[in-house]
């Protein structure tokens, strides 16, 4: 270990200690716990939704998260996975967290639990981290060997900074996401409101499929949009690959509603090899793998590859009163997906996907209204997605002391 590092083991309050095991048939009620899925889903764990489970009836407040713990994935089936950190923020109720994670309670006297949780995030925590995992049936890390990991020794004022700083762009970013949500759910409890149950609809007409205001009617889905399907260039030619024009696949509409950072670009030639570009306000849904049903919206011309259909509505139904629509009909969509190997919708299951339209006036009046909702959701979609650009590359620099900060809150280049 070099003279400038101390082990993990030694900003520790307490010993690390395993989480719970609770088998399914106790499951239920009791204190929320936090997973294996949450862990992995959430960098930072808040006030979200989990299972619940009992605690030990005789030291209950031992196996309770505290507010800036650290929690780390004892075990994964991919090497990647163990050891991946997540920082536990609160919530208005006790948690406690399952067997297969591993908790660490920092002193706050000797290191800023922020700024580790950032540095197990950059590419030197997670080098190091790679270095204690062991791979058997699945790749695991042990807490003896966590204990021992060697860490940079900062000073602790510099610590609380640079944490200051990577927090202040999160809070931003998970501020402008939960905006978007916000903003999202609105538009859809009106379309919900207004075009499933009918609300303020007193005149209703019994049909086959069920009662439908008048003047309403039920169309498939490929009779109100054209059902555009994607394609891939060859990965063997270079001059398809690299490009400026983003490709989407199966991972990149995940979260919604807008599919606004995609990793993959192809160049001009390889958009004509895909043969088809998406517009902004285009729908596309995945129709392959585990992802099969996942709908969004385009925000800027892209390309998609096979296992993507695009939705462009005609000119008599808006795009946003197709999105809801296909957004509402996902299970069904979902339901009538079929494989042997992987499930997959085809372009024929559009014609059996059924929904309600009503008269042209009423569609316009909801584009009128969600038209500036979701001009809002993109710009704070895009904003986030920039500022997780501008700490993912700040991070690795302000860990390694590259860039230091200053008490007024100003950084500067470390120099050479």
């Amino acid at each position: 270990m070099k003279s400038n590092e101390i082990t993990f083991g030694e900003v520790l309050l307490e010993p690390l200690r395993n989480g719970l095991t609770r088998p399914k048939r106790v499951r239920g009620s009791g204190v929320k716990m936090v997973n294996m899925g949450e862990l992995f889903a959430n960098r930072r764990i808040r006030d979200i939704p989990m299972e619940r489970v009992p605690l030990n009836p005789r030291n209950p407040e031992r196996d309770l998260l505290r507010d800036r713990d650290l929690l780390f994935a004892r075990q994964s089936i991919v090497a990647d996975g163990a050891g991946k950190v997540s920082i536990f923020e609160g919530a208005d109720e006790p948690v406690t967290y399952e067997s297969h994670l591993v908790r660490a309670r920092i002193d706050p006297e000797k290191a800023d639990p922020r700024w580790l949780f950032y540095f197990f995030e950059s590419s030197l925590g997670r080098n190091r981290m790679q270095s204690i995992v062991h791979q058997v049936a699945a790749a695991g890390i042990r807490g003896s060997d966590l204990m021992r990991l060697p860490i940079p020794h900062v000073d602790l004022d510099e610590q609380h900074r640079v944490a200051g700083l990577l927090d202040t762009l999160d809070n931003k970013i998970d501020s402008n996401r939960r905006l978007a949500k916000t903003l999202e759910e609105i538009a859809a409890a009106l379309f919900k409101a207004r075009f499933v149950d009918f609300v303020g609809q007193n005149d209703l007409l019994e049909t086959e499929a069920c009662a439908l205001p008048r003047g309403w009617s039920w169309q498939a889905l490929s009779s109100i949009a054209n059902v555009l399907g994607g394609g891939t260039p060859k990965t063997t030619i270079e001059e398809y690959w690299g490009g400026s024009i983003p490709w989407i696949s199966v991972k990149d509409t995940v979260p919604g509603p807008y599919v606004i950072k995609v990793d993959r670009h192809i160049t001009e030639k390889g958009r004509q090899a895909a043969r088809l570009t998406l517009y902004p306000a285009d729908t596309v849904v995945i129709t392959a793998r585990g992802t099969v049903g996942n709908v969004a919206l385009m925000s800027e011309p892209m390309t998609l590859n096979q296992s993507c259909y695009a939705l462009r509505s005609d000119s008599e139904i808006g795009q946003l009163f197709l999105f809801h629509s296909l957004r509402h009909a996902v299970k069904v969509l979902r339901s009538r997906a079929h494989g042997s190997v992987f499930s997959t919708i085809t372009r024929s299951t559009f014609d059996s996907v059924m929904v309600a339209v009503p008269p042209e006036e009423e569609i316009v009046k909801f584009e009128q209204f969600a038209e500036p909702i979701f001009a809002r959701i993109r710009v704070a979609m895009r904003e986030a997605a920039v500022l997780a650009e501008v700490r993912d590359a700040l991070l690795p620099r302000l860990i390694a002391g590259q860039i230091q900060t200053s008490p007024d809150g100003q950084s500067a280049e470390k120099p050479a």
